[in-house]
């Protein structure tokens, strides 16, 4: 089979764990010639909120409000992600792989 152009259809057509969600595309900042992930450690008004905010609640937001908001979004990120892995290795050990 020839994978697609998505890798993690791909992956999942041949038994894999499903992946983490996608990283939704208003995320991203479209520039005239790239899309850029926004630095996620910057902060103020003007900053990229984080996951849950909206720019009006974030430029509303104190320094230490909106870290904090960040090391959640951190945490719940750094969370799926060990979720994820340990799912991906039950599945591996399950095929016989390590």
């Amino acid at each position: 089979m020839t994978p697609s152009p998505d890798r993690a259809d791909y992956w999942a057509s041949q038994g894999d764990p499903p992946r983490p969600p996608k990283t939704a595309a208003d995320y991203f900042e479209e520039r005239p010639t790239c899309t850029l992930e926004p630095l996620d450690n910057n902060y103020g008004a003007l900053s990229k909120p984080a996951v849950g905010f909206t720019p009006e609640e974030w430029r509303a937001m104190g320094h230490e409000e909106q870290k904090a908001a960040r090391e959640r979004q951190w945490q719940e990120a750094a969370k799926a992600q060990v979720e994820w892995e340990a799912e991906a290795r039950g599945h591996a050990g399950v095929r016989g792989e390590d």
